[in-house]
């Protein structure tokens, strides 16, 4: 099946690109925040997470500051493939993460969350990157449907700020086999819709 391409950004509070260029491109600084463990061979890296999984993937690209491409080694298509690049945004003075990655846009495997927002963006930077002011995002208009996967822990988890919820989110047409923890939580959202949500087997009750 032909994957699509998905994109996605994070804006960053202003940080030393420095210790953001570190944080992407090398072993120690994506063990801080994209997997469990890392181990890097010249041009293969292993990633690690948990005990069991496990994925190889070859650097194909790199240029120091702006972006590091790989290519999933056990990928199909050697067309595919998955990129971290920051990229520094003068009129506001802040740094946007951008990923890239390809999936199948019908089904999924295993994951941890189907749908996920947190407006407390990247928690897992606090300890890398200074925080010179607060800023909060507007979060508006969100549209999610046709979702298949296997197994998750938790269908949608979606965690607004007070002071700006998150608003207009629409989630439909989602089945997931099996549920490990609970389908959903709502925190500071305001006009969500759901329709066709679907469980298979849930192992532990909703919570909201």
């Amino acid at each position: 099946m032909k994957k699509e391409k998905i994109h996605l950004e994070y804006l960053l509070n202003a940080t030393s690109k420095n210790i953001l260029w570190g944080a992407i491109s090398t072993p120690t600084g994506l063990e801080d925040w994209f997997a469990d463990k890392v181990v890097s061979d010249d041009r293969i890296v292993e990633f690690h997470w948990g005990k069991t999984e496990q994925r190889e993937a070859e650097i194909i690209a790199i240029r120091a500051f702006s972006f590091i491409r790989f290519r999933w080694l056990d990928d199909e298509n050697e067309r595919d493939y998955f990129e971290i690049k920051m990229t520094y945004n003068e009129l506001t003075s802040d740094y946007v993460l951008e990923i890239t990655d390809f999936a199948e846009s019908d089904e999924a495997g295993d994951m941890l969350r189907t749908f996920e927002i947190d407006s407390e963006v990247l928690y897992q930077w606090k300890d890398l990157v200074p925080t010179y002011e607060t800023r909060i995002t507007k979060i508006d208009n969100i549209h999610v449907k046709n979702i298949h996967c296997r197994s998750t822990d938790v269908i949608y988890d979606l965690k607004g700020d007070a002071r700006l919820p998150i608003r207009n989110v629409v989630v439909e047409n989602v089945h997931v086999d099996t549920v490990r923890q609970f389908i959903n939580r709502l925190l500071n959202v305001e006009n969500y819709r759901e329709n066709n949500i679907s469980v298979g087997t849930l192992l532990k009750r909703d919570i909201q």
